[in-house]
C-alpha cells in the first residue's frame, strides 16, 4: 500500500510500503522447584528434651524416697536416684553446649554467606553498570535513528540520531509521535505501533521523502515487538535506516534491463 504524505511540511511527498515478517515466539523457563526447609537441630533438641525429662523424673523420685523414710534401704536409692539424676543434667548441659556451638556455627556460616551475596551483588552490580555504558555508548553512536516505546507509545530512550534527524533536537523521552512528528506521519506511525503490538510480528516500512530543491531520500523504518515474561508484547523497538543508495541501485538496475525497440519501429 502506498500513501503520499507530507512528513515535515516542506511541500514534498512520502511513499509508504508495509511488510509483515513473524516474529519466533519466547520460551519460558517453568520456575525451580521450592525446597522445604530443613530441621538440622530436630535430633539434638529432642535428646535435650529427653534428657532433661530423665534427669527430673529421677530427681523427683529421689526426693519422694528421701521423705519416705524408709529405712537404709531408702537413704540408698535415695542417692542412687540423685547420682542418677546429676548425671542425666549432666549429659543435658553437654548437648545443650552442643547445641548452642552448632548455633554459632551456623550463623557464622550465615554471615560468610551473607558476605559472599553481598560481594556477588557488587560485583554484578558493577557488570551491570559496566554493560549498561557499554550499550549506552553504541546506541547512542549508531549513524541512524534508534527508539524504544512502551505500550501507550511514550518513548523510553533514544539514541542521539534520533533527536537530531527526527526529534528535531527535542528530548523525546516521555513524549510521543504527536509531540514529536508531522501530523500526516502520526497515524501512519501509530497504526505500524499498533500493528506490532497486536500482532507480534515485526512491521517494515519504506518511505520516500521528497522535498522541494533537495533529493529524494529513501527511509526504511522496522518496529519489533517486546515480549514479556506472560508472552504478551509490552513495547515496539525500532529503527530507521537510509536505503536511498539500494533505491536507486535498483533504479539502474531496472533501466539497464528495459527491452529494446524493434528494428521495424525505428
Amino acid at each position: 500500500m502506498y500513501v503520499l504524505l507530507d512528513p515535515l511540511g516542506f511541500g514534498g511527498h512520502v511513499s509508504l510500503a508495509f511488510i509483515v515478517k513473524p516474529v519466533m515466539p519466547q520460551t519460558l523457563k517453568s520456575p525451580l522447584p521450592i525446597a522445604k526447609p530443613s530441621l538440622p537441630y530436630k535430633s539434638p533438641l529432642l535428646m535435650l528434651v529427653s534428657v532433661g525429662f530423665c534427669a527430673g523424673l529421677f530427681l523427683m523420685a529421689s526426693v519422694w524416697l528421701f521423705n519416705a523414710k524408709l529405712g537404709l534401704a531408702s537413704s540408698i536409692l535415695t542417692m542412687v536416684m540423685a547420682l542418677i539424676s546429676l548425671v542425666f543434667l549432666l549429659i543435658a548441659l553437654r548437648v545443650y553446649a552442643h547445641i548452642t556451638l552448632l548455633l554459632a556455627q551456623n550463623d557464622q556460616k550465615h554471615l560468610q554467606n551473607a558476605l559472599i551475596q553481598a560481594k556477588d551483588m557488587l560485583d554484578t552490580s558493577k557488570q551491570l553498570r559496566d554493560d549498561h555504558i557499554i550499550l549506552q555508548s553504541l546506541v547512542q553512536n549508531l549513524p541512524f535513528p534508534v527508539w524504544l516505546k512502551d505500550r501507550l507509545g511514550r518513548y523510553l530512550v533514544a539514541n542521539h540520531a534520533f533527536v537530531q534527524q527526527w526529534a528535531n533536537g527535542q528530548e523525546p523521552k516521555g513524549k510521543t509521535d504527536a509531540d514529536l512528528l508531522n501530523a500526516q506521519l502520526v497515524s501512519t506511525f501509530v497504526a505500524a505501533d499498533e500493528a506490532a503490538l497486536a500482532t507480534g510480528m515485526a512491521q517494515k516500512l519504506d518511505l520516500r521523502l521528497d522535498f522541494s530543491g533537495q533529493a529524494a531520500k529513501w527511509v526504511r523504518i522496522e518496529r519489533y515487538p517486546l515480549q514479556g515474561e506472560d508472552q504478551q508484547a509490552v513495547g515496539v523497538l525500532g529503527f530507521a535506516i537510509d536505503i536511498s543508495p539500494f533505491k536507486a541501485g535498483l533504479n539502474d538496475n531496472s533501466a539497464g534491463f528495459k527491452t529494446p525497440p524493434h528494428p521495424e519501429q525505428q
